[in-house]
């Protein structure tokens, strides 16, 4: 049994909720027991599997396994990645040319600065991060209402890794 829960379970109810070392050592130091029907199993499936998509793993696969010994019970998660995705082209400006030569222009001089690099593996918070590092120093050239979402990235991935 794991040390702060046999304190949890060893220490009686205190006789005020809130104070004394009794409710310092059950509460505070010590944590209740988790039962297995608490625990959202698949929830956490899908959490490993979206974690790991933003990370370039598209084709991951999560699972997990029960194992009861008596009346205890642990989980196993099972985890196959595939191969990671990589950026094989970075484009800049390309859906921007309606928006005017100036905008397109000044998109284009940002690409010298860019914290994203080919043959990089794919993660979505770089991408969100150069965006937002994108926006801005549009922000401060004078594109002051430029919305945060006002640029959009996209990422094929029929192609591979």
């Amino acid at each position: 049994m794991r040390p702060t829960v046999a304190l949890h379970n060893s220490v009686k109810e205190p006789k005020q909720r809130g104070k004394g070392l009794r409710n310092l050592l059950k509460y505070k130091i010590g944590s209740p027991p988790v039962y297995l029907e608490q625990v959202p199993l698949q929830d956490v499936v899908r959490a490993l599997e979206n974690r790991l998509q933003n990370r370039g793993y598209f084709a991951a696969e999560a699972s997990y396994e029960v194992e009861r010994k008596g009346r205890r019970a642990s989980v196993v998660y099972t985890v196959e990645p595939g191969r990671p995705h990589r950026l094989r082209r970075i484009f800049y400006g390309d859906t921007l040319a309606h928006a005017g030569d100036t905008l397109l222009d000044l998109v284009q001089a940002e690409r010298r600065n860019s914290t994203l690099a080919t043959g990089s593996p794919y993660h979505l918070q770089a991408l969100k991060d150069e965006r937002a590092r994108v926006i801005e120093r549009l922000r401060n050239r004078g594109y002051i209402r430029l919305e945060d979402d006002g640029l959009d990235f996209a990422a094929d991935t029929t192609v591979g890794d």
